[in-house]
């Protein structure tokens, strides 16, 4: 479940939000399947939904249900989440190995991509690679930069025009298990 950015209503699953003004569901998709993961845009306008265990994205308007894309990333893994830089324009998806592991050390150096899409037009414009499977991608305010959180609790900060690798930071106190930028980034 998820909140859009105004507080007004709430996503579940991939399929309805409530209005929480007045309590009331609206179906979004009339699919079947429950286990469809979505992610809210921050404007509440878009709803990207990920098909289990697959690399397709569906982006749909949330007023109409209509799908606007079909994204079908060429990689080797799985959709494990999207986040949408703050004007709702791009959005970073999150795909790392679906193959099960037979030990940690395989689970942790299996690696992620993140590839950047544009929301409105469905089209590919960036792919980052991980050597280490990644937990979280967001983007700075400005969507400018993002940063990775890996298993292991590494932070990467990226030049997201580009794809390079700006630097890496190190949490002094262990492992980090969360990342945000300041609102003033």
């Amino acid at each position: 479940i998820s909140f859009s950015a105004d507080g007004n209503r709430l996503f579940s699953g991939g399929r309805t939000f409530w209005d929480l003004r007045t309590g009331r569901g609206l179906r979004i998709l009339s699919q079947p399947n429950d286990q469809m993961i979505g992610f809210p845009s921050p404007d509440g306008l878009k709803l990207v939904v990920a098909e289990p265990n697959t690399k397709i994205l569906s982006v749909f308007e949330t007023q109409t249900g209509r799908q606007l894309n079909r994204l079908e990333a060429r990689v080797e893994g799985v959709v494990q989440s999207v986040s949408f830089s703050r004007d709702s324009s791009i959005m970073a998806a999150t795909y790392s190995p679906a193959k099960r592991v037979s030990s940690p050390d395989q689970f942790l150096n299996s690696g992620s991509q993140i590839k950047i899409w544009d929301v409105g037009s469905g089209r590919e414009l960036n792919t980052f690679t991980l050597q280490v499977r990644c937990v979280d991608a967001i983007f700075s305010p400005d969507a400018r930069f993002i940063a990775t959180l890996d298993v292991a609790g590494n932070i990467s900060l990226w030049d997201s025009s580009s794809g390079k690798r700006l630097r890496d930071i190190t949490d002094h106190s262990g492992k980090a298990t969360a990342i945000a930028f300041s609102e003033d980034s």
